[in-house]
């Protein structure tokens, strides 16, 4: 994996670098958006990564597609300064203290490394940048890298497991402890869906043992909840469940693919990921 994991971190680097280019009077609205947050931050002198499914979408579609959200974490802060800064684009804080910003259409999810919620429930003390992907419930999360970069320096990538998913397209548990884990359900199977991603048969075993403790039309709630949106039906979700339930055990170490219809994987794919 070493020859193609310097490989992947060197394409990543790359597409962040392109992602938040510096000639604003070329970007469109979502480009000058995340182009005027980083300044902001830069200004600040805080340091602060990029976080999660921003740089997965970065890593799988390149620049051929927009993240549909982008996550900051910032260290050395608390959540009121945070808010002070983007005050003019809050939409609502979140159930652990983080920001949800609205600018120029484009949603961010902003909020203070300490705020974790992982790490505050670690037991350590400290924490660093470093300790972000472990905190992830999905393998192909589990990155961050320097929104900042230090003059001179590469920017500096940190990843668990991450690389490892992209390039096997296996999901896997990387956090299990987590206070939502029908959200994890819901999340790992419209993520299945979309990646067309193969599941680990120890992530089938955990959708099947929380999947059962709520109903398909909860799993819409849900998800709508967190999405603010519904990408996936109720009848999409039982059908998983059940295929997941009937196919686990005979699925090998590489796991199992979610059927999905390639019209519907493609109406997906477009609502997911809009064209920068």
């Amino acid at each position: 994996m070493g020859d193609t994991r310097l490989k992947l971190e060197k394409d990543l680097r790359i597409r962040v670098t392109r992602f938040l280019a510096s000639k604003a009077s070329h970007f469109p609205n979502r480009q000058r958006a995340i182009f005027s947050l980083t300044e902001r931050i830069r200004k600040q002198n805080w340091e602060a990564v990029l976080f999660g499914g921003t740089l997965r979408d970065l890593m799988i579609y390149g620049g051929s597609r927009s993240p549909r959200d982008v996550d900051i974490v910032i260290a050395g802060v608390v959540a009121d300064q945070i808010e002070s800064l983007f005050a003019d684009c809050v939409v609502r804080r979140t159930r652990f203290g983080g920001l949800h910003l609205q600018y120029n259409g484009w949603m961010f999810d902003v909020w203070s490394l300490n705020d974790t919620w992982a790490l505050r429930n670690s037991g350590q003390s400290r924490w660093g940048f470093q300790d972000l992907p472990k905190t992830t419930f999905l393998n192909v999360e589990a990155v961050a890298a320097d929104l900042i970069p230090r003059p001179g320096k590469a920017r500096h990538i940190h990843a668990n497991g991450f690389f490892e998913a992209v390039s096997n397209r296996v999901l896997d548990i990387n956090y299990e402890e987590n206070p939502f884990p029908i959200l994890c359900v819901v999340r790992t199977l419209i993520t299945a869906a979309r990646l067309q991603y193969s599941i680990s048969p120890r992530l089938c075993r955990y959708l099947l043992h929380y999947g059962r403790s709520s109903s398909p039309e909860e799993m819409v709630d849900v998800q709508i909840k967190h999405y603010g949106m519904c990408k996936r039906t109720a009848e999409e979700f039982h059908s998983w469940l059940r295929f997941v339930g009937a196919e686990h055990r005979g699925a090998g170490t590489k796991g199992l693919t979610l059927p999905v219809a390639k019209s519907r994987q493609l109406e997906l794919f477009e609502e997911w990921t809009p064209a920068w």
